[in-house]
């Protein structure tokens, strides 16, 4: 079975997505695996496609029909804004997606110009990548987001973050203590992200770096996906709570040969290519 895979500019990690429900979370990410390597600034996606790749029905969400839950997450979607520098050092503020347009049969979305380029021609970029049923395969809203920020971050294996800058990714009211945190966020997310049904990771660790009493950063440690980037970190500073590990993890699958190839095969293609930095 072929790997769908979902590729972008690290710059989207920067829009913290926790207003989505995990479903809608699903969908955004379906959608955005869409519109990797496109030309053209309106794209057209079925609904039995977005379903089929989102394993979406309708019936097991609140949402009782399909307009229901593509209006819920479009209305998110056309809120995601931005900003950059032009050429000329000016500012651009720019809406990624100006136009969500819901029918029946699919949906036709227009991408931003300015938004384009984070999902095209990625060498020399530095961007994320991950499987997309991996995503898919997640319940919680909160691992779903931890997951993909952690795979910013694969090839060096390890991703130290400030507790406010973790706070503002993952849209975390600012009148959680840290134990709660913990508590209901961290301990779950990492939980579900080892947890045997659906391993993501077969090793990974949390430290947290504490001044007193008061958590300052945190870090999260696994297996690097290049052996060749091995973190050296100083691990005495951080007190140490591990999450779990994967007694047996699953054996790799060998991808079928395809007549024809496929745009996500073309992606990998390049990748391992080189014509694409990974």
């Amino acid at each position: 079975m072929e790997k769908r895979l979902v590729i972008y500019d690290n710059k989207l990690n920067n829009f913290g997505l926790r207003n989505f429900l995990p479903h809608e979370q699903n969908l955004f990410w379906a959608l955005i695996m869409k519109v990797i390597d496109r030309e053209g600034d309106t794209i057209k996606i079925s609904r039995k496609e977005i379903e089929e790749l989102s394993k979406y029905k309708a019936k097991n969400y609140k949402a009782t029909t399909w307009e229901d839950s593509m209006e819920s997450m479009g209305s998110k979607v056309i809120k995601l804004n931005t900003t950059l520098k032009n050429e000329k050092g000016g500012t651009v503020l720019f809406v990624c997606f100006p136009v969500f347009e819901i029918n029946d049969d699919g949906i036709e979305i227009e991408v931003s110009r300015y938004f384009q380029p984070w999902f095209n021609n990625f060498a020399g970029k530095q961007y994320t990548k991950f499987e997309l049923k991996k995503m898919i395969g997640l319940r919680s809203g909160y691992a779903k987001e931890l997951f993909r920020f952690l795979m910013q971050y694969k090839s060096s294996g390890y991703w130290e973050v400030s507790v406010e800058k973790f706070r503002e990714l993952l849209c975390i009211p600012k009148s959680y203590k840290w134990a709660m945190v913990e508590k209901q966020i961290i301990y779950p997310a990492l939980s579900e992200l080892t947890s045997d049904a659906n391993p993501i990771f077969e090793y990974l660790e949390y430290f947290k770096n504490k001044k007193g009493r008061v958590t300052e950063s945190i870090k999260f440690e696994f297996k690097a996906v290049s052996e060749n980037k091995q973190y050296n970190g100083n691990k005495k500073e951080y007190a140490s709570v591990k999450a779990g590990k994967m007694e047996n993890p699953p054996k790799p699958t060998t991808r079928k040969t395809q007549k024809k190839e496929t745009h996500e095969e073309e992606l990998q293609r390049k990748i391992d290519s080189g014509e694409i930095d990974w």
